[in-house]
């Protein structure tokens, strides 16, 4: 990635992720289970957002002219099928 806002925003999740499972193991071992299974899970969600729009600007910087030979290439392979 060239892109550094994306890099950010991926190594951001990344974190997310990290974190978010250290957090349910904790709550697992003071609290209870349904805690800990709310903390994953919604610390699963927040970083699968961040890395989709890690993704999207990644795609974004890319630019067309990137882009649409990829696209001409995967259409002459679904059009060989």
């Amino acid at each position: 990635m060239k892109n550094e806002v994306a890099k950010l925003l991926k190594t951001v999740s990344w974190i997310v992720f990290i974190l978010g499972t250290l957090a349910a193991l904790i709550l697992l071992v003071t609290s209870n289970i349904p805690a800990a299974l709310i903390c994953w899970g919604s610390s699963f969600v927040a970083g699968a957002i961040v890395l989709g729009m890690a993704e999207i600007i990644h795609l974004l910087s890319v630019g067309f002219s990137d882009i649409v030979p990829l696209l001409e290439e995967l259409h002459g392979r679904e059009s060989g099928k």
